[in-house]
């Protein structure tokens, strides 16, 4: 990272730090509200513009027969959506606690083309409701199906009387960073056996890959390479994985088992992604949560808040699941196993809290302001007393797998920067990173070939600050690279006798032939024709591994050597090595030569004697 860089993030972690300090400290006058919402209209949402509900409780009041009823309460939102041309009426009941900004407060209310959506707010005072205002909308917008119609609501807040509330802090004490990461890969040639989610896959590009992992297309059933994904996280200040979880003994559990085993061993924390956008009835989804407690929960490397086992649970709208159907599934689970676990929920819909411990998104790309959003969501989120959970991504892009698909430019590193902004400004209980290697979307931060580390580095120098600590660098290693020939093979000896790791070795070696069969236990693709490649995902201090080339041909061979330091500092190595047969026939023709030139001599000698007989 250059040092112009340097000091425009640390000016950045400053801004932080400082907005950090005085949402934590200080009080906040807030207006005791109640907000009657009823609409007529299959679908409504009505959005506040420098309003935001910090604390709230709602209740449907009349329509909750209504098809396929859906209410979602947010920090600044509220939406109501019904069966498609459902005109029946619905009213929600709101009591709220609202913070509003000095400047421009506004109201945007929106709607399908039936019916009307009207809003009634009243302040409280001395438990007594004073009618503020009346809004309605109704009729279409010609072109516009949202039938948009906005309001100012400056004047209505004038008279209402605030009072002064405080927001809770942290509810965690240490400040935990995660990543999302997925342990659906996998490759012939490595530990699963198959090819998952790797989709035409060559040296120069995958398919199904935005970037090109520097580890190559590996196995995410691979301990060694589960095992340098712990040390490079760890290395850059992230304390735990977020692991994608498809169902009981799925291509992601039985990877889990291995990533739990190193974890155990490397004192790293891990926990699921639920993954709930499946068509799955309520009991499998207990019985998959109840498993997962049941067999990874009392490991000591599952991530835990004051022994409670914490599980991320994505999507929890999917299939119209509401509060109510996870607030039974978390007592059934409880009944299934005994464990009290902390369920945290993907969703900024507040009315979740009544049964989830925490909220957090998955995929920040819809979010426009992230100051503004993920303060106001951290407010709602403490005043119930729960876990705030706010998430950065690097970027993203999905358009090799999706069409039209979407793209969010990294912009050189800004916007994962402008992420972590708004993330620390909301002062979370934990920062989730969108993703460690989610390499469809685009949206990892583990190193590739176009960005190397530098989205390590960025995230180290905020994990630093986000913690409060100080990562120590990890000392480097030393590579050497020996050849010894046996007939016509080749045996590479690749020794790291540094005291620090190497990870991400890759190993190209130039040849005219070489054997189809599997001739090492790594990763290899070829090049071309005449070029291979082999992949190391880790070289441990003091450790060596060998890779028999069984070449056909005489010719040298030209080895090119490429590792990485934990630090993300890269080191190369060219050599030439010489097979036997080569080394034999080079001694032949040495011998050969040897011979002519004698007998150049001798027939050189005879001549001379004829030519000038001796006297």
């Amino acid at each position: 990272m250059g040092k112009r860089h340097l000091i425009i993030v640390f000016l950045l972690l400053y801004v932080a730090f400082s907005m950090r300090l005085v949402g934590a400290q200080e009080p906040v006058q807030a207006y005791p509200l109640r907000i009657v919402v009823s609409t007529t209209s299959d679908w409504t949402r009505l959005t506040l513009f420098n309003v935001s509900f910090i604390r709230l409780n709602y209740s449907v009041v009349s329509g909750v027969n209504a098809s396929q009823l859906r209410c979602s309460i947010f920090f600044n939102a509220i939406s109501i959506s019904k069966g498609k041309q459902d005109a029946s009426n619905v009213t929600i009941v709101i009591d709220a606690l609202a913070q509003v900004e000095d400047r421009n407060l506004s109201l945007l209310i929106e709607k399908g083309d039936l019916g009307e959506t009207v809003l009634k707010i009243y302040g409280v005072e001395d438990g007594e409701l004073r009618l503020g205002e009346v809004l309605t909308n109704s009729g279409s917008v010609q072109g516009d199906p949202r039938n948009p119609r906005r309001f100012n609501l400056t004047g209505v807040f004038r008279g209402f009387k605030a009072v002064e509330t405080s927001i809770p802090g942290r509810k965690i004490v240490e400040p935990v960073l995660l990543a999302f990461y997925y342990p659906w890969y996998g490759n012939p040639q490595g530990g699963s056996g198959v090819w998952s989610h790797w989709e035409g896959v060559g040296y120069r590009e995958i398919g199904s890959s935005t970037h090109y992992p520097l580890f190559g297309p590996y196995d995410s059933q691979d301990e060694n390479l589960i095992r340098v994904h712990i040390r490079l996280a760890k290395a850059f200040g992230v304390d735990g994985f977020v692991c994608s979880w498809w169902g009981i003994d799925s291509f992601e559990d039985i990877a889990l088992r291995k990533i739990v085993r190193v974890a155990n061993e490397e004192n790293f924390n891990v926990t699921i992604y639920y993954e709930s956008v499946r068509d799955i009835s309520k009991e499998q989804i207990v019985n998959e949560l109840s498993y997962v407690l049941r067999r990874y929960s009392g490991a000591p490397s599952f991530l835990k808040i004051n022994g409670s086992p914490i599980i991320f649970i994505y999507s929890v709208s999917a299939y119209d699941r509401d509060p109510s159907f996870w607030g039974s599934v978390m007592e059934e689970v409880w009944f299934e196993t005994g464990i009290n676990a902390t369920f945290i929920a993907d969703t900024f819909d507040t009315s979740y809290l009544r049964v989830f411990d925490g909220l957090h998104t998955y995929n920040p790309i819809w979010v426009e302001d992230f100051n503004s959003t993920y303060v106001g969501e951290a407010k709602s989120v403490r005043l119930f007393g729960k876990i705030w959970v706010a998430t950065v991504s690097p970027g993203y892009d999905d358009r090799k797998i999706r069409v039209p698909g979407s793209y969010v430019d990294r912009r050189d590193g800004a916007y994962y920067e402008e992420t972590w902004r708004g993330a620390l400004a909301s002062d979370p209980d934990m920062i989730l990173i969108c993703t460690w290697n989610e390499w469809h979307e685009g949206s990892e931060i583990k190193p590739s070939r176009e960005y190397g580390f530098r989205y390590l580095g960025l995230t180290g120098g905020f994990a630093e600050f986000f913690k409060e600590t100080e990562i120590e660098a990890s000392p480097n290693p030393l590579i050497s690279l020996e050849g010894t020939t046996v007939d016509s093979n080749i045996l590479l000896n690749i020794i790291n006798s540094g005291s620090g790791d190497a990870a991400a070795v890759s190993v190209i070696v130039s040849h005219e032939e070489i054997a189809v069969k599997q001739v090492s236990n790594l990763i290899r693709l070829p090049i071309n024709e005449s070029s291979t490649c082999f992949f190391i995902p880790l070289l441990e201090s003091e450790q060596d591994v060998s890779i028999s080339l069984p070449f056909g041909s005489n010719e040298a061979k030209v080895i090119v050597l490429t590792y990485f330091s934990l630090n993300g500092d890269a080191f190369t190595i060219r050599k030439e090595i010489f097979s036997a047969a080569s080394h034999g026939d080079q001694s032949f023709k040495m011998i050969f030569i040897v011979f002519l030139i004698l007998g150049f001599i001798s027939i050189l000698l005879l001549f001379l004697r004829k030519r000038f007989p001796a006297k």
